[in-house]
C-alpha cells in the first residue's frame, strides 16, 4: 500500500546522471497482474512481439518520449506514443494510441478478477489521447465496434448476477452508429490509486474511456 513513484520521479531521483542515447526493446514480452485480494487469484495480461524505441533516454533532460508497438494477448495490434516529464515534481504525461481489431473475449480471464465482469464483442478500432500528472488523467477516446454485451458477476467471480447483467446491457450502445464513419466518442477523467503502478493508472484511463463510449451519449 505504499506509494509508487510515477517513471519520471523514478529517473529523478536516481543518485546519477543517466544518459542512454537511443534505447530500443526489439520482439519482447510484458506481461502484469494484478492483485486485488488475498482471495481472488490475479489473471494476467501479455503483451508480446513488443517493440520498443527512445531517441533519448535521460534524466539530464527535460522529457522522454517513447514508440511503442505491440500485439496485445497473441492477437490485436496497439500502438502507443507516450511523453513523460523527469526534470519537474509534477510528473506530467502524454499518451496517445490506438488498438486495431480486438475480440475483447480475450480479455475475459483479465476482466473476471478485476473488473467482476466479462464482455462480448469485438473492437475495430480504438483511439485515444490522455494527458496528466500523478493524480489525474483526462483524455478523449473514439470506437468503432459491434455486438458489445457484458455478464457481471458477484463479489465472488463464481456466478454471474443476472439483475445487475442485465442493468448493466440496458446502459450499453451494443454497436458504434453515432456518426458517418461509424464511431462513438467519450472522455476520461480518472484519478490515480497512487498506491498502484503506472500500468494500473493507464488500465483505469482505457477502462473509463471504453465505458464512457459504451453507456454516454456517443457524440464528438
Amino acid at each position: 500500500t505504499s506509494p509508487k513513484k510515477m517513471y519520471g520521479a523514478l529517473l529523478k531521483t536516481l543518485p546519477f546522471g543517466l544518459d542512454l542515447g537511443e534505447l530500443e526493446v526489439i520482439d519482447s514480452y510484458i506481461s502484469y497482474t494484478e492483485k486485488i485480494s488475498k482471495k481472488i487469484n490475479p489473471e494476467k495480461i501479455f503483451f508480446d512481439k513488443l517493440n520498443l524505441s527512445s531517441p533519448s533516454f535521460s534524466n539530464l533532460e527535460d522529457s522522454i518520449n517513447v514508440s511503442i508497438e505491440s500485439s496485445i494477448m497473441g492477437a490485436s495490434k496497439l500502438k502507443l506514443n507516450w511523453n513523460f516529464d523527469v526534470t519537474t515534481s509534477i510528473n506530467k504525461f502524454l499518451i496517445s494510441g490506438s488498438i486495431k481489431n480486438f475480440k475483447t473475449a480475450s480479455l475475459n480471464p483479465f476482466l473476471k478478477s478485476n473488473a467482476r465482469s466479462k464482455s462480448k464483442g469485438a473492437i475495430d478500432e480504438l483511439y485515444f489521447t490522455t494527458s496528466g500528472n500523478s493524480i489525474k488523467a483526462t483524455g478523449d477516446i473514439k470506437m468503432k465496434y459491434k455486438n458489445f454485451e457484458f455478464d457481471v458477476y458477484g463479489k465472488d467471480r463464481l456466478k454471474v448476477n443476472k439483475f445487475f447483467t442485465k442493468v448493466a446491457n440496458l446502459f450499453v450502445k451494443s454497436n458504434s452508429k453515432t456518426d458517418e464513419k461509424q464511431y462513438r466518442y467519450g472522455q476520461i477523467n480518472v484519478e490515480r490509486d497512487v498506491s498502484k503502478s503506472f500500468f494500473n493508472y493507464l488500465w483505469l484511463q482505457i477502462r473509463d474511456g471504453i465505458l464512457s463510449v459504451l453507456t454516454g451519449d456517443g457524440e464528438k
